[in-house]
Formats: C-alpha cells, sequence, structure tokens
C-alpha cells in the first residue's frame, strides 16, 4: 500500500502547490498559470486528496517538509 504523503504529484500539481505556498488565490494561480479557475480548484482538491490532507495550510506544511518552498 502507497502511503498517502509520499503520493506523486504532476509538475502541474508541483506549480499549484507553489504558488498556494505564495499565499496567492485561485484565481490568481489560474491568471499566472493559463488556466481557468475551476481547473485550480480541481487541481487544488486533487493534491489535497492525493496526500491525504484537508486544508491548505496542511498543503503548505507538507510542501515545507518535502523541501518544494
Amino acid at each position: 500500500m502507497v502511503n498517502k504523503q509520499e503520493a506523486q504529484l504532476t509538475a502541474r500539481e508541483q506549480q499549484v502547490v507553489i504558488l498556494i505556498c505564495k499565499n496567492l488565490k485561485y484565481r490568481e494561480i489560474a491568471e499566472q498559470l493559463g488556466l481557468g479557475y475551476e481547473t485550480v480548484k480541481t487541481y487544488a482538491n486533487r493534491i489535497r486528496t492525493k496526500l491525504g490532507l484537508t486544508s491548505k495550510v496542511a498543503v503548505v506544511l507538507w510542501a515545507q517538509q518535502k523541501g518544494l518552498i
């Protein structure tokens, strides 16, 4: 069984994580990456699901632990 904390994020998901860590709103992330708002929300939800996390704060803490930021 794969540990959710060790789940692999795609390159795009990693980009979204980094921008979440910069405290950007989903609309700002969408604009910066050239994506739609709903697409960014989907990425954020997928990231939290893959990692077994429930909040943006938890994603930021995870990114710090993994050295992404």
